[in-house]
């Protein structure tokens, strides 16, 4: 409580008790007393200033007619009224009880602007709190973040003998899980504090409560040791209940007031609509991950040889963007965002999405011709050998494996060419024993597909890009489709769709190529056989020297291969902070 000599200046009193006594008329003195019953104030009296109180106090005593009254502040006594007269005690009263009442109407306008000024500054500390909190909270989708930011704005202020802890819904136990702290979660057992009645009824009844006094309160559980008193605070949205804000007290005789309550209160308000949004936007997230990823299966599941391609490139890229993250050697300058890397990640699922509007007889195709034309070759040649009188078994033999090779040598396209240019006569008609369209279907340099169905493979990068333009993650990954057009290009120009070159080619792209290539090559194919860890790192090294590939991540990806293929699959991928939505 505010002295009575702060609340009204002693010089005020003074020149307000001389008009007072004024209109009374002579022979009246008066004094104002503080609560330890000191005069600060006084008229009528002849005495000087230099005189110690406890005269003053005497002097008022000895006057022969005498009235007091009690002068309040806010309910509270803070001293009192005297006043004397010359004749009975009735005149002192009557001016005593006005003088007082003027006073106290003083003290109460006092009280009345200093409760305005109060609220108005609680009310100002309420809303500047909300608005940082807010702010605060806001920052990030993350709800590991979030739940950080809230525990830092629940301990400012509190002293070092207290500890906040954030517990969150568990989906899976319906239960509460300690999500974060400030300081060890596993110091005193608060992983038992769900399990205590305490915790139980407070959650249950959604509204904060105080306990200053835990050992004497019977729903404490006595598992939960090193706690004095405790703040709990349930996080409620949209009347569900989503987690508690919990504040402990550690050090003997650490209390709570309702001030921290009330501060709590605006926080769990604030929070849990953060919370739930984080929550809503990581569940989103996790969605859309689903999505993406069955996408990716779908593409794949098109053929049984490329079952789990997206996904494992993918996770390579990954790996190898993580590595490069680590080396010092190789990369020391080169780092990835997390954002970088999510977006690497998804490129990798992604990438293939265009062979969707490749034909399915292409993306399976595992002879160079099907196996009718293969026939029909086989009775031309049977023609062509009875009406030359020549073995005819063993060049349909070599046919057959010209058909199921990878790779042509010079004596099979010379075979090729020289049937395509031999006739046979039937009927006054002549055609050839390869006609153009078998000889181009065997003529291939590389693989079993035409150069017509190669054009359809290397569309494949444009018509991912025109089928996820549709889809906004753009905003969050600005290189999530050029990752995904360039993953086929090649350093030295003869890659594809554009024939890029050099610098123009994004790093991520050159991760992806790198990882695509290798995948291809480890995992069996219709037309060719999986190549060993050893074999596929020869190929890729060879296009590496040879210009195609980037040499450092060529080697950075051998030096690492072990880690990079056994890397775990990020499926906690976040999309926390991104502008998706």
């Amino acid at each position: 409580m505010r002295p009575l000599a702060k609340l009204l200046k002693p010089s005020f009193l003074h020149g307000f008790l001389l008009d007072g006594l004024t209109a009374a008329g002579a022979g009246f003195s008066a004094a104002v007393f503080d609560a330890e019953d000191t005069p600060i104030a006084w008229a009528g009296v002849d005495v000087s200033k230099a005189t110690p109180h406890d005269e003053i106090a005497r002097h008022l005593a000895e006057s022969p007619g005498q009235a007091t009254r009690e002068l309040l502040f806010g309910g509270t006594q803070v001293g009192r009224l005297l006043v004397s007269g010359p004749g009975r005690a009735e005149q002192a009263q009557g001016l005593c009880r006005f003088l007082a009442l003027s006073l106290n109407q003083l003290l109460d306008q006092h009280q009345l602007r200093r409760s305005l000024g109060e609220e108005a500054l609680e009310q100002y500390r309420e809303m500047a709190l909300i608005n940082r909190s807010v702010l605060h909270l806001n920052r990030s989708m993350r709800v590991s973040e979030v739940a950080d930011a809230l525990l830092s704005e629940c301990e400012s202020g509190l002293g070092p003998g207290f500890r906040g802890l954030m517990y969150f819904r568990d989906e899976k136990s319906d239960g509460f899980t300690c999500y974060g702290s400030q300081g060890p979660v596993d110091q005193g057992g608060y992983k038992f504090l769900p399990g205590c009645p305490l915790f139980i009824e407070v959650m249950a009844q959604g509204r904060g409560e105080i306990i200053n006094d835990l050992a004497h309160d019977e729903r404490w559980n006595k598992e939960v040791q090193g706690i004095e008193s405790v703040l709990i605070k349930p996080i409620v949205v949209s009347g569900e209940v989503l987690g508690a804000l919990v504040l402990a007290g550690i050090d003997h005789g650490s209390s709570f007031s309702t001030a921290h309550l009330k501060r709590m209160d605006t926080l769990a308000t604030v929070a849990g609509i953060a919370m739930a949004n984080a929550m809503h936007f990581e569940q989103t997230g996790k969605i859309l991950l689903a999505l993406i990823k069955a996408m990716s299966t779908a593409i794949d599941s098109r053929d049984t040889t490329t079952s789990g391609h997206s996904q494992r490139v993918a996770q390579l890229a990954f790996g190898l963007a993580q590595a490069v993250n680590n080396d010092t050697k190789i990369f020391p300058d080169k780092e990835f965002s997390a954002i970088q890397l999510q977006e690497l990640y998804y490129a990798g699922l992604l990438h293939d999405v265009g062979k969707i509007g490749v034909r399915e007889e292409v993306l399976t195709k595992s002879t160079r011709l099907p196996k009718g034309r293969l026939d029909l070759i086989g009775l031309k040649l049977a023609f062509w050998g009875t009406a030359n009188n020549v073995s005819w078994q063993d060049e349909l033999s070599r046919f057959k494996k010209i058909n199921e090779s990878y790779m042509l040598t010079d004596e099979d396209k010379a075979v090729i060419d020289r049937f395509h240019s031999m006739t046979l006569s039937a009927s006054g008609r002549s055609l050839p024993v390869l006609s153009e369209e078998e000889r181009a279907g065997l003529i291939t340099d590389r693989g079993n597909l035409t150069e017509e169905e190669w054009i359809e493979i290397f569309r494949h990068p444009i018509e991912s890009c025109r089928i996820l333009q549709h889809i906004p993650l753009s905003g969050s990954f600005p290189d999530f489709m050029t990752i995904i057009r360039q993953h086929h290009e090649r350093l030295d120009g003869s890659g594809y769709p554009e024939g890029m070159k050099g610098d123009d080619i994004l790093f991520q792209s050159q991760i992806l190529a790198i990882v695509d290539m290798y995948d291809a090559l480890r995992q069996k194919r219709h037309y060719k056989a999986p190549k060993t860890q050893g074999e596929a790192l020869a190929i890729i090294d060879e296009d590496a020297g040879a210009g195609r590939l980037d040499m450092g991540l060529v080697s950075l990806f051998r030096r690492d291969i072990k880690s990079i293929e056994t890397a775990p699959v990020p499926e906690d991928v976040s999309l926390a902070n991104l502008e998706m939505f």
